[in-house]
């Protein structure tokens, strides 16, 4: 979703506190599906027992797996074209880092990511196509030879040429 805050400054990314705050502390949601679950199960004992031997092991599994899978994941990002400046809103409050722009390098393998100081920042695939277009003609995404890779590839240069021809059209 993008989102223009001021001229020059573009945000990729939602702005929903409870979606950023659920997304930043799988743990504690996990905990709260536990004791919700278990307050349902409450009056029937054998159903309390199924609910605890089956529902806390899935859903802090469930948690675990999220803070792998999504590690260096961006929940938001935010292109400053004035100061040429880009900032990183990473997961699981590992704080925000703001780069150069002419720093960053981008690249897609299994997800959109940009590479700065040999750190990565995983960034939601929806969003390549418009922080690409807000970046200047000399950023380039650099697309590894993995069939997923190639397949976006030519989806992004499809999609890239179908604006090129509207945008001609209606000169």
């Amino acid at each position: 979703m993008l989102q223009h805050q001021q001229a020059g400054k573009y945000l990729f990314g939602e702005k929903s506190k409870v979606a950023n705050w659920a997304l930043n502390h799988p743990f504690q949601v996990a905990t709260g599906c536990t004791l919700i679950s278990c307050l349902i199960a409450v009056g029937d004992k054998i159903m309390l027992i199924r609910t605890l031997l089956i529902f806390p092991p899935f859903s802090f599994g469930l948690a675990l797996l999220l803070r792998l899978l999504c590690n260096n994941l961006c929940y938001r990002v935010e292109v400053d074209k004035w100061s040429e400046k880009i900032t990183f809103f990473r997961c699981f409050d590992k704080g925000i880092v703001e780069a150069p722009i002419r720093s960053v390098e981008f690249c897609f393998d299994k997800h959109f990511a940009a590479i700065y100081g040999g750190e990565r920042f995983n960034i939601f695939n929806e969003y390549m196509a418009g922080i690409t277009q807000v970046l200047s003609m000399e950023k380039e995404i650099k697309f590894s030879r993995g069939m997923y890779a190639q397949f976006m590839k030519r989806q992004f240069e499809k999609n890239l040429n179908q604006e090129r021809d509207s945008e001609s059209n209606l000169d």
